[in-house]
């Protein structure tokens, strides 16, 4: 299960409700704030501290596979669905515990989920951090779509 605390939950709230007048936050439903938080989690673990751009790329790729029928058609599901993303089926803590990175992935999460970024990822269901990992087995017969400087995006 994805651990948040009730401040996580609050900075989220808050800026989905207090948003700057060119976001439409009054078109977003209880679905979608959901799907907010599912992606905003994936995005804190996955890259936190990274740049603008790697966060919204991350949370691309799981509405990418959202888009996908190999995947289930649920963001949270996709995240939290066996095998996909290492944070979650790792023994560690889930739990949000950085503030400002949190509201910084809220923040990213919320460019690509309202569709005010394009799909910088072209269309990648995979990434995998270049610079921490090898290239792994399970990529070799995929095709890069690009490479930021934490991740490399694939389909």
């Amino acid at each position: 299960m994805v651990e948040i605390t009730w401040q996580a939950i609050y900075i989220l709230l808050q800026i989905v409700f207090a948003w700057d007048q060119s976001f439409p936050a009054s078109t977003f439903y209880i679905d979608d704030h959901r799907n907010i938080y599912c992606l905003s989690v994936n995005a804190y673990h996955e890259a936190r501290g990274e740049s603008l751009q790697e966060q919204m790329a991350v949370s691309q790729v799981v509405l990418n596979r959202v888009a996908d029928p190999r995947w289930p058609s649920d963001t949270c599901e996709v995240i939290t669905q066996a095998n996909q993303f290492s944070w979650y089926d790792d023994a560690l803590s889930n739990s949000v515990y950085d503030m400002q990175a949190w509201k910084d992935n809220v923040h990213s999460v919320l460019l690509v989920y309202s569709g005010m970024s394009d799909d910088i990822v072209d269309g990648a269901t995979h990434y995998y951090a270049h610079n921490k990992i090898d290239k792994p087995t399970w990529a070799e017969d995929m095709s890069v779509t690009v490479k930021l400087r934490g991740h490399t995006y694939l389909k």
